[in-house]
């Protein structure tokens, strides 16, 4: 998933992925603390939010407010998806 965050915030180089994989990380903790918990690498929904939560957290200051809204928007509804629920 590196990589593809990693183009998603058009950087180019491996000099921040350790920047970028701690924004991964607590992307998908926080999915988890929401109730999201069955999540993996291979989901377009799960892709789509660590990539709204990596713009707001990584260099995307003008518009971090508005990614912000939106991965908040997702993650609510992963959340309460049955899909995404241990069961």
């Amino acid at each position: 998933m590196l990589e593809q965050v990693r183009k998603a915030l058009r950087v180019k180089t491996g000099e921040f992925d350790d920047e970028i994989q701690s924004i991964i990380d607590a992307c998908l903790i926080d999915l988890g603390i929401a109730g999201a918990e069955e999540i993996s690498d291979d989901n377009a929904l799960v892709r789509q939010a660590v990539i709204l939560y990596a713009k707001c957290h990584f260099g995307f200051s003008d518009d971090a407010e508005r990614y912000a809204e939106r991965y908040q928007a997702l993650k609510i509804t992963m959340a309460n998806a049955s899909e995404y629920q241990k069961e």
